[in-house]
């Protein structure tokens, strides 16, 4: 099988200060696909995130995406590979407007014939007509809405999105889990990072779960519902 467009990772460990947080995971995004980490607070998927993303630096194990490798790279590097990152908390600037908050983006955009800040305006609408509004007078929905549009300004072929779904109401919940699904339809793979594993189940075609640093099951949603952790709480 091709690797083209592959997110891979391969015995990946790393540490949070001098705590090993991830140990010996293995993870695959195919291209096209949305793969959603589920697990409870402290099972150690952001660190995973944030290892890909060249925030933290692993201690051992590969990631590669397609023929590149990403191990060591910074997090400009990892963006410009095609990989993009939506943040935990969004990390938007609140005293810049919503139009310089996507336009910062520009720095690890990768060419595109498309009009991207057109394209954003298409799938949230809501940027478009607060375009010049700082955003840091958005609510926490628009603020995530923006947080995705950032990533999507560099021309991704991967979005990495870590806990989208914190802080927000469940409608605004679903209008966000709804740009994902549309992004995705358009061939760009996801890479989702959830508590709520019904939430992740409903949306993507395959799931790992996380304990304890590691990798305890992976499969498709209907496969992890037939396991022992469906039982212990996980799907309920």
């Amino acid at each position: 099988m091709s690797n083209v467009g592959t997110l891979e990772v391969k015995g990946l460990h790393s540490s949070y200060g001098a705590i090993k947080a991830i140990r010996n995971v293995n993870l695959k995004v195919l291209r096209g696909s949305f793969v959603a980490v589920v697990g409870r607070n402290g099972a150690g998927k952001s660190t995973l995130l944030n290892s890909i993303c060249g925030i933290l630096k692993s201690d051992q194990g590969s990631i590669r995406f397609g023929d590149i490798d990403l191990e060591g790279k910074s997090a400009v590097a990892v963006t410009r590979a095609g990989v993009a990152l939506v943040p935990e908390g969004r990390r938007i600037i609140g005293t810049l407007t919503v139009k310089e908050n996507l336009r910062l983006s520009r720095a690890a955009r990768r060419p595109s014939d498309r009009d991207l800040e057109a394209w954003v305006g298409e799938l949230f609408p809501i940027l478009k007509q607060r375009s010049n509004q700082y955003a840091g007078s958005l609510s926490g929905g628009e603020q995530q809405m923006l947080a995705i549009g950032r990533a999507l300004m560099t021309n991704p072929e991967v979005i990495v999105l870590d806990e989208p779904s914190m802080g927000l109401a469940p409608f605004v919940i679903d209008k966000v889990y709804e740009s994902l699904i549309g992004i995705n339809n358009v061939g760009i793979s996801i890479l989702l990072v959830e508590q709520d594993a019904i939430l992740a189940s409903a949306v993507a075609d395959y799931m790992y779960l996380m304990q304890q640093g590691e990798i305890a099951v992976s499969g498709t949603p209907e496969q992890l519902r037939s396991t022992d952790f469906f039982v212990s709480g996980y799907f309920s």
